[in-house]
């Protein structure tokens, strides 16, 4: 009894070994592929960083006003007046097709609303 005690011991002990390596072993997995993505994630911050340098340098209004007076000719670029600025509704309605008819544009209309109210 006592010899199929000690087999069934070792044997158990040898499972255990095995099960806690492969434990191991994948943890060790994971910790290196958590590892790689957190060098991915500090490179692409980097990355960031120097793209939003770059976009900062590249509006700065001193040189987009120098580079429009530069390729004012090219470009033909002329200031914004106050009264071109206008909101939404204040725009000229869209010029209606002349082959539609009446007919076609209330079921358009009537369509537009039954859309919008779902």
């Amino acid at each position: 009894m006592l010899r199929t005690l000690d087999i069934l011991s070792i044997v158990a002990l040898i499972g255990a070994a095995s099960w806690t390596f492969s434990v191991k072993h994948e943890t060790d997995l994971v910790e290196n592929e958590i590892r790689k993505v957190e060098r991915k994630i500090a490179s692409e911050k980097e990355t960031i960083a120097i793209l939003s340098a770059d976009w900062t340098l590249y509006n700065q209004p001193a040189r987009l006003q120098a580079l429009a007076e530069t390729y004012a000719e090219d470009l033909k670029l002329m200031e914004i007046r106050p009264d071109q600025i206008v909101a939404e509704h204040q725009l000229p309605a869209p010029p209606i097709p002349k082959d539609l008819t009446i007919e076609d544009i209330e079921a358009e209309l009537l369509a537009s609303n039954n859309t919008a109210v779902q």
